[in-house]
Order: C-alpha cells, then sequence, then structure tokens
C-alpha cells in the first residue's frame, strides 16, 4: 500500500526566457482538467500533451504556439464526474478502484485549494457578504457588525459617532437603510415611562426591517404593524402592552426562541373553554413568523411557575407554538391547552421540550377539540380540523384525572413523536366524535399512574349515553352513538414501557388501527388490549408484550368483527379471570403467543371463548391450568396456525356449538380436543402425545366430526365416550395413527362403519349401512328394520 502527499493541484512558473511549454507536476484523468492564468488573466491558446497509463497521466503538459514570459499557473480544474461505475456483482480490479479513488481526491484537493481563496469570517460569527462596488465608496464595517459601502469622508451625508449612526438633515431613510443593512433603529423611550406607539407606528412605514435595541417599549395606544416590516428584537427588547390596547402584528418578527418580547397585559379577558378562543387576547395578528414561543409571553420555563397564559398566547399568536427544549425545565400549565381552531400546530425538539401539568383535575394537558353537540343525537357543533401536536414531552405530574393528550370533535388531527411521563389517566385519547385523526412515533414511559387507575395508556372511545358537554356550551345527557362517531384512527406504531392498567383499550369506536410495537408488564386487573362494547372492525397489534397478572386480550360483550395479535409473555396472576385471552364479543378474531402460569382452580383455562363466531390463531407455549382453550361460544373457530405446547392438559374443549377446530396441539398424555357440544368437528389436526383419547366425544353430544388428523406418538386414539352417539351423528373418518377399532363415514341417512364385533342388536342404523367386524374379519350389511337388528353378514 502507498500514500499520497497533499497537493493543491497548481504549478507556478516565471520564466524570463519565452517559454512554450509548462508541466502540470500532478496526476491528470483529461486533457480538459487543465487550465492556464498569464500575469492572472486566463489563456486558452494552448494545448495538452499527455499520455495515459490506467486512465491518470503524471506527465501532462500545456503547450503554447509562442513562448511565454511573466506569471504563469497551471492549475487543476477538474468538473466533479464519474468516469467509471462498478456492476453489481462484477469484477473489481484494484486499477479500476484507483482511478476512482484518484479522481476523487483530486476534486476534493481542488475543493480545498478554492476554499483557501474564499473570505472567512471567526467561527461562531455571522456569515459576512462583500456588497456589490460602488463608485466614490469603500468597504467598511457598520455598527452591527456587517461589511457596507461606506461614503468617502467629508462627503458623508451618514456618518457613525460615538453614540451610533448620526444622521446630517439631508439624510434619507433609502441612506440609512444602505448603511445599516437596511435595518433601521427605532429611536424611542426605552423605559417603559413614555408612550412608543406613534415611534413604531412612524418607523414602520417605508422601512422593511425595523431593530429595536434593548429596552421596554411602551404601548399605550392601539398599534397596528403592517405585513411589509420585519421587527428584529435584540435581547432585552421587549413591547410593554397597556390594558384594553390591541397590538396588531401582521408583520414579520426575528427573535430566539428564549426571548421574552412582549410583556405587560397579556389578555383582557377572563378564561372560558367555551368557542375556539380561551381569551381576549392583547397581542394579535397575522404575523408572518414560521413560529411563536412561549418564552416571546413570558413563559419562565423552569417547569415550577405557572406558564399557562404564556403558553395559550403563542398558541394562538400564529398558528405554531414551538417548545424549545430546556434542559431540566419545562413548561407548565394550570389549564388544558387545546387546539380549537384550524391547522393550529404545536412542536419541540424532543424529550427536553417539556409540558407538564401544575395539579389535578386539567382533564388534559395538551390536546384537539372542536364544539360538541347541542343535541342528544346530534354531531359535533364543530369540528377542529388538520391540528398537530409533534415533538413534546408531556409530564401529568401523577396528578389525579389527567391524561396527556386527548383529542374530543376532531378530524385529520395528529400526536407525532412525542414522549410521555408521570401520566395519571390516559397518555393518548382519541374520544367522542374523532375522525381520521392518527399519532405514531410516540414513546409513553408510564400511565394510569393515579391511584386506583382503571384507565389505558391508549384510549380511543365513542360517545355513550349521558354524557355532560355543558362546560364546553353543548348539550347535557347525550345519546349513545354505538361507535359511529370515533371512526378511522391510526394509532402507532407507538411503545408503551409501562402502565398502572390497561395498556390499549378501544370502545364504542369503529374502522381503527393500533399498533404497539412494545409494551410492558401488566399489573394487578389491567390488561394489555381491551375490545370494549360496540368496538367493530378493529385491528390491534402489540409486537411484544410483558408479563400480564390477568390477560392479554379482553374482547368484551358487543365487541364485533375485530382482529386483535399480542405476542405476550407470562400470564402469572391468580385471579378467577386471568383467563390470557378471554372473548366474550362476537365474529373477533384474536391471534398471538404467551405462556400461561394462572393455577387458579375457578380459571380453568388459559384461553375463553364465550363469543359467537370467534377466531382463534394462537401459540400458547406452556399452560398450567388443566385445559388450554375452552368456552361456551357457538361457531368457534380454531384456526390450523393455532399451536399448542402444554403437556399434561387438555389442549382444547368445545363447550359451544358449532366449533371448527384445525391446528397443532400436545397434550402429551392428557386428552388433546374433547367436544362437549352438538356440531363441532376436528379436521386437518396434528395431535401429538403418548396416550389415548387424543380425540375425545362427550356423551350425548350429536354430530361431533374427527376427519383427516393426525395422531403421531404412542397409543393414539379418538374416542366416543357413548358409541351409540357415533353410530346416530358422528364421523370419524381417516385419522392416521387412530388405533381405536371403530370409525363411522356417513352417506346420506346411512353409515359406513368398522367396529370390534358383529353389529346385530348394537349398531342402530338405516336399511343399507355396512360395517366391517375388525374382529371376526365379516363384513356386515344392514338388510332390514330400522332399529340395531336386521344385520346380514355378507
Amino acid at each position: 500500500m502507498s500514500i499520497t502527499s497533499p497537493d493543491d493541484r497548481i504549478s507556478f512558473y516565471n520564466p524570463v526566457v519565452a517559454t512554450t511549454e509548462f508541466s502540470a507536476q500532478f496526476p491528470v484523468f483529461d486533457n480538459d482538467d487543465i487550465k492556464v492564468f498569464v500575469d492572472g488573466v486566463e489563456r486558452d491558446d494552448f494545448a495538452v500533451t499527455a499520455t495515459y497509463t490506467e486512465g491518470v497521466s503524471n506527465d501532462a503538459k500545456a503547450v503554447f504556439a509562442a513562448g511565454i514570459t511573466g506569471s504563469v499557473a497551471v492549475v487543476g480544474d477538474r468538473d466533479p464526474h464519474r468516469t467509471n461505475r462498478f456492476s453489481n456483482g462484477g469484477p473489481l480490479p484494484v486499477r479500476d478502484q484507483n482511478l476512482a479513488l484518484d479522481t476523487i481526491q483530486s476534486e476534493v484537493q481542488e475543493l480545498h485549494r478554492e476554499s483557501k481563496r474564499a473570505l472567512k469570517v471567526a467561527y461562531g460569527a455571522d456569515e459576512q457578504i462583500v456588497p456589490a462596488p460602488e463608485s466614490g465608496k469603500v468597504l467598511g464595517w457598520s455598527p452591527l457588525g456587517k461589511l457596507v459601502n461606506l461614503l468617502l469622508a467629508g462627503t458623508a451625508a451618514v456618518a457613525f459617532g460615538a453614540a451610533g449612526l448620526v444622521l446630517a438633515a439631508t439624510s434619507s431613510f433609502a441612506e440609512v437603510r444602505s448603511v445599516l443593512d437596511a435595518k433601521y433603529v427605532l429611536s424611542a423611550d426605552k423605559t417603559g415611562a413614555v408612550d412608543a406607539s406613534f415611534a413604531l407606528a412612524t418607523a414602520s412605514v417605508g422601512n422593511t426591517l425595523i431593530r429595536l435595541p434593548p429596552g421596554l417599549y411602551r404601548i399605550a395606544q392601539n398599534l397596528t404593524i403592517q405585513s411589509a416590516c420585519t421587527l428584529e428584537f435584540d435581547n432585552g427588547a421587549m413591547l410593554v402592552r397597556d390594558p384594553g390596547v390591541k397590538v396588531t402584528l401582521d408583520c414579520g418578527i426575528i427573535a430566539g426562541p428564549l426571548q421574552h418580547i412582549f410583556g405587560g397585559v397579556l389578555v383582557d379577558s377572563a378564561y372560558t373553554r367555551i368557542g375556539d378562543t380561551p381569551y381576549d387576547f392583547g397581542y394579535i395578528g397575522a404575523p408572518r413568523i414560521e413560529w411563536s414561543s412561549p418564552c416571546w409571553f413570558g413563559g419562565v420555563g423552569d417547569f415550577v411557575a405557572d406558564d399557562e397564559l404564556a403558553l395559550h398566547c403563542a398558541q394562538y399568536f400564529g398558528r405554531v407554538m414551538f417548545i424549545p427544549p430546556i434542559v431540566g425545565g419545562g413548561f407548565k400549565t394550570s389549564k388544558f391547552i387545546m387546539h380549537r381552531r384550524d391547522g393550529q400546530r404545536m412542536f419541540g425538539y424532543g424529550y427536553q421540550s417539556r409540558v407538564g401539568s401544575t395539579g389535578a383535575s386539567l382533564g388534559a394537558v395538551l390536546g384537539f377539540r372542536g364544539d360538541p353537540p347541542v343535541t342528544a343525537g346530534g354531531g359535533p357543533a364543530r369540528f377542529v380540523v388538520g391540528c398537530s401536536i409533534e415533538g413534546i414531552h408531556v409530564d401529568g405530574a401523577d396528578a389525579t384525572n389527567n391524561n396527556a393528550m386527548g383529542g374530543s370533535h376532531c378530524r385529520n388531527c395528529k400526536i407525532v413523536n412525542c414522549f410521555f411521563s408521570n401520566v395519571g389517566r390516559k397518555a393518548i385519547t382519541w374520544q367522542y366524535h374523532v375522525k381520521d385523526c392518527i399519532d405514531y412515533g410516540n414513546t409513553i414511559y408510564d400511565a394510569a399512574t393515579e391511584v386506583g387507575s382503571t384507565h389505558a395508556a391508549i384510549s380511543i372511545e365513542g360517545q355513550t349515553a349521558g354524557i355532560n358537554y355543558t362546560a364546553e356550551g353543548g348539550y347535557n345527557g347525550v345519546d349513545d352513538l354505538f361507535g359511529t362517531d370515533v371512526v378511522g384512527i391510526h394509532s402507532g406504531p407507538n411503545t408503551i414501557e409501562s402502565s398502572g392498567y390497561n395498556y390499549v383499550v378501544v370502545q364504542r369506536a369503529t374502522g381503527c388501527v393500533v399498533r404497539v410495537t412494545r409494551a410492558g408488564d401488566c399489573l394487578g386487573a389491567g390488561r394489555h388490549v381491551v375490545c370494549g362494547a360496540y368496538a367493530k372492525k378493529n385491528k390491534v397489534t402489540i409486537d411484544v408484550a410483558g408479563n400480564t397478572e390477568r390477560s392479554f386480550v379482553a374482547m368484551i360483550t358487543d365487541s364485533e368483527d375485530n382482529e386483535v395479535a399480542v405476542n405476550g409473555g407470562d400470564a402469572t396472576g391468580t385471579g378467577t379471570d386471568g383467563y390470557s385471552v378471554l372473548d366474550q364479543g362476537k365474529q373477533n378474531k384474536i391471534s398471538g403467543a404467551c405462556d400461561h402460569s394462572n393455577t387458579s382452580t375457578t380459571n380453568s383455562r388459559a384461553i375463553e371463548l364465550q363469543g359467537a363466531g370467534s377466531k382463534l390463531e394462537f401459540f400458547v407455549r406452556s399452560c398450567d391450568s388443566s385445559t388450554v382453550i375452552g368456552g361456551t361460544g357457538a361457531d368457534v373457530q380454531i384456526l390450523p396456525g393455532t399451536k399448542i405446547e402444554a403437556s399434561g392438559r387438555r389442549s382444547v374443549f368445545a363447550a359451544g356449538t358449532g366449533w371448527k377446530i384445525a391446528g397443532d396441539f400436545n397434550p402429551g398424555g392428557a386428552t388433546g380436543v374433547q367436544l362437549n357440544a352438538a356440531n363441532c368437528a376436528c379436521r386437518g389436526a396434528t395431535i401429538r402425545g403418548d396416550g389415548p383419547n387424543r380425540g375425545l366425544v362427550s356423551s350425548g353430544v350429536a354430530g361431533a366430526v374427527f376427519v383427516d388428523n393426525m395422531l403421531p406418538g404412542v397409543n393414539p386414539t379418538i374416542d366416543w365416550t357413548t358409541l351409540a352417539d357415533l353410530w346416530a351423528s358422528g364421523v370419524k373418518l381417516n385419522n392416521p395413527g387412530d388405533v381405536s377399532t371403530y370409525h363411522c363415514a356417513r352417506m346420506g341417512g346411512r353409515i359406513d362403519g368398522a367396529f370390534g364385533g358383529t353389529p346385530e342388536a348394537v349398531i342402530t342404523a338405516a336399511v343399507g349401512s355396512t360395517i366391517r367386524d375388525t374382529a371376526g374379519g365379516n363384513v356386515y350389511r344392514k338388510g332390514s328394520g330400522s332399529g340395531n337388528t336386521g344385520w346380514v353378514a355378507m
């Protein structure tokens, strides 16, 4: 391996005798890579000679027809570009790699050379722009530290004195702006004792940029600054508004996020929860700004003082509020900061951009809210649309009756990349008349921390009967809307580290999607996922969940057609309702995986399916209950992807009618699949183990079916407790491995079966049925009668 030396790719000559050839003395990759300057003037009347080996020349020369004297510079000037590309999977010759890297090195060396020729400023200083030359003027520094063109001494109408800018009687605004880089410095009382309204209004006429030096500028009469102007606040500069005065700022504003620039009396009314404005604000207008900051309005940001008023003022000054990051600090509020106008936005820079609660009963710290219904069954009087909260850390102070962020009567709003800690109730809640809102990229450190909490970290819920909206100007005692008012919420992916009760609850909501990438342990009576009453067509996924002391999934009565998937840890509790999965709804589909260590004798199952039409596709890795899957729901489907590894535990106990069972079950020596209700079928399952009763039909059960099941292992059998039930209505056919001696297929009203003995006086069947005697080797045909006689050996 070899290395190269630093090179500016430039060669200098000073011939005193006319010379025609000048060597480049640096590598050249193309004849066009060279320029020549003679006495500072670029020349193009030369030719390049060079020999190239493996794409590079080390002997390139600029050759002139006539001899040259003076100062000559041969300069590398290669336009950056690729001369070769490597094919995916193709050869990579060292020659080609070196050529590619050498050309890049040459281009970087030239850029480095040119950068040294540029005008530079000290690190941390503002950038400088050299103004275009002007006749009769010299280049100099303004008091603001900018390079400007200055009039020569003795001719200046504008000059600089010890006190700053000195204006002659004939000075024009144009001359002032030229000297101060287009900034007009406001000259007004800076103590706050004298009204500065007139001076500021006058300065705003004809000036596009007004600088306010440090000081207090009292505004004692109505003031409007038009959009063509921009106010630039030095540190320490502040407008101080008198009560009742309106300061209308349609202008641009230049100020840092931590500056305090608006003071005095900020509002002229008490707070109200009704309508789209919480206060009658003193500083108003449509300012040309990208954002406003609560510090502009006196927000302290120490996470001790109540900054509620500053937060509200910043929220309504323009449409975008920036929460500046303050290490160890933040902004506390004693009132719910809600987006009430379309398009409002709040954003921060993550965990250090913190907003918190001063105490209990805010309802929520941040959120969105339109105007509620004014009739019992009506929709909102007004939706708020298109608002967002991004990159904010909400601290709920572990206070009671405090959600972190909530949305009601809103559409197309979003919560993105936020952080939540010490939340007494819900971290994110979409409730009552919410359409097509989203949240994602959020991290919930803890939620439901208040004592006795029964809430969820993420909650999606619609309007139920009796809600009182009068505090927001709405109706008292509205109707239950059964999930039609909350539609199309997309939540996630989010992370939930801890919740004091539930993790995700969806109730009275339709068509919502929730995804949690990671959820912590669920303690006490909480659950990881709850689909409550009138939750319809929702989809909830938790990629990885911790342990639970109660349940991973609970589908409550009147939930319908939802899909829930939870890859859980262990159900470790001892509670009598501590099923890992509980479904009381209808047509719900549940998938996922877990262990089940709950050994309660009352709760004898890991998965309890009480709802009609439940669909299950679940992997139970281990189970300490006596039965893994059971329940009384009708028309349950255990799907082929289901897998049970629970030796010594009954895999399935079908106590509801019409179950359809498939999957892979390992009961060890225990019963595998037991059908305990009419018209249940086990088809295409694999039932492993080391004993009999891989399949079992309880006595008196009609219409039971075991067909096409695989029975690996020792001594497998599929058994009817009462064989008469098999002959009367059951089917037992093609179960490889089954060592029992009786089988039965049904063909219309007839049967074709096998039995260890003569069927006469034993098996009741229709005429035309056949039975194979597995003990005697005879085949019998039912020749006559309707009872268990009339069998004839064939």
